[in-house]
């Protein structure tokens, strides 16, 4: 396999962790059509965005290429023996140390109420959507949308980004789900409504969007990671000198001392011998005087 084909192969496993299947994964990260739920889910960045209209119009397409934008982009990744590990490009953030998950509405619906694990995960991923809202059962409780609720307001809290799609009206959505949970989204982000006709109806060809993965990309990745290993062992290499140096230095200093000729003892002369008897009898007989009776 190519390094290209090896990086696909595992941004698709990637994907697939998150809950995009690999059919899913083709379409979204291949060129597209630019519609109005593409252009918002790639503007999307912080807050809560919801995207409603009719089927077709490209919400679920647009949320899974914004859920694949950092599972695609070669600079979060590093080529390593062979193969491609998927580094936390965020991971310095506390807040932001979860997992990019895509979760449908149908699947959320069965989360149990008291599945704290579950809950914890959806409200600690660095990006999460909750795809086609509507088409999942309703407990009589409110229990779903009371989650729907806690998970937008605990993930705003956290500063943490979501992404809702749904086939309803904004009248429908807050039929269904409550004005609190509406203006909870609002309050939150915002609110797109994706009026324009069928992704389906569109001709094949009419896809202005680039791929997310091409091969340059992946090759310009290889060329920069080798530049920052090249740059690094210069760096290191440099510190190694400087520090080969300074500890040459050092032991050139140390052996200069060593070698320091030492002081040498010069002979009195007998003048200069007499003159030194002469003061010490001096002194004892001095010292007689001021203390008479004193044995010396």
């Amino acid at each position: 396999m190519t390094t290209f084909e090896t990086f696909q192969s595992a941004a698709i496993a990637m994907a697939d962790r998150a809950g995009v299947m690999g059919r899913e994964f083709r379409e979204a990260s291949g060129p597209v059509a630019e519609t109005e739920a593409m252009t918002a889910a790639m503007a999307h960045k912080d807050g809560a965005l919801l995207l409603l209209g009719k089927p077709g119009s490209g919400k679920t397409l647009a949320a899974t290429r914004r859920l694949l934008r950092p599972i695609c982009n070669p600079a979060n990744w590093l080529f390593c023996n062979g193969g491609w590990q998927y580094r936390r490009f965020i991971a310095t953030d506390p807040r932001r140390t979860g997992e990019l998950i895509w979760r449908t509405a149908r699947s959320l619906a069965r989360i149990q109420q008291y599945d704290q694990d579950t809950v914890e995960e959806l409200f600690s991923a660095r990006l999460l959507v909750l795809d086609d809202l509507g088409q999942e059962y309703l407990d009589k409780n409110g229990f779903l949308a009371s989650l729907i609720d806690e998970i937008v307001t605990e993930r705003h809290r956290r500063e943490l980004p979501t992404l809702l799609t749904s086939n309803t009206t904004p009248a429908e959505f807050t039929e269904r789900y409550g004005h609190r949970v509406l203006d909870r989204i609002v309050d939150t982000g915002r609110m797109v409504a994706c009026d324009g006709d069928s992704l389906r109806r569109k001709p094949a060809t009419d896809r202005p969007l680039p791929a997310l993965i091409t091969e340059a990309l992946v090759a310009a990745r290889i060329d920069e990671q080798e530049a920052d290993r090249a740059r690094q062992h210069r760096e290191w290499r440099q510190r190694e000198d400087a520090r080969e140096a300074s500890a040459r230095e050092a032991q050139q200093a140390r052996a200069a001392a060593r070698a320091e000729p030492k002081p040498v003892d010069v002979p009195m002369t007998e003048a200069e011998v007499a003159a030194r008897k002469a003061k010490i009898t001096a002194d004892l007989e001095a010292w007689a005087a001021k203390n008479p009776g004193a044995s010396a």
